[in-house]
């Protein structure tokens, strides 16, 4: 644990509260979930035991109608799922053991160039689905490769 990291990291998470709470911006908060998820690494807590706290902090909420989900576990909805993925994901295409988050050894079939290539195409789908709530791109199909011609009549 470091705690000169823990302190700017709660520098941060502080400062973007209250930026949050001023400008209602939803980017905000995602950054605000990525502090505190780089504060729960910090702390040395498995993101599974942290997400089952969290599940029960949700009982807490439930009142409030937010989640439609039952929760218990890791039982988490689909974008939430598909977050906690792409976290594993990028972690193995790093080399890392999403579990235990120690470095995986040199002679490991995650360490092959074409496994981690692999790994991070993956990541970037996640992420392109996550950000479109789900889909893979907003028509749902791939976007095409203009010409530089074709491009400038687009512009005109």
């Amino acid at each position: 644990m470091n705690k000169e990291q823990i302190k700017l990291l709660n520098s941060k998470l502080e400062n973007s509260y209250y930026d949050y709470i001023e400008t209602d911006d939803i980017n905000i908060l995602a950054y605000m979930t990525e502090i505190i998820y780089a504060l729960v690494k910090e702390y040395e807590i498995p993101i599974c035991e942290f997400e089952n706290i969290k599940s029960e902090k949700r009982k807490d909420v439930a009142s409030l109608n937010i989640f439609s989900e039952s929760s218990g576990g890791c039982n988490l909805n689909d974008i939430e799922k598909m977050k906690k993925a792409k976290i594993y994901v990028h972690k193995m295409a790093e080399g890392i053991d999403p579990i235990t988050d120690i470095k995986i050894e040199n002679n490991n079939i995650l360490n092959n160039t074409a496994i981690k290539n692999c790994l991070f195409y993956i990541e970037r789908i996640l992420d392109e689905v996550i950000k479109n709530n789900g889909i893979k791109s907003k028509n749902g199909t791939k976007k095409k490769n203009l010409s530089i011609l074709q491009k400038n009549k687009l512009k005109k």
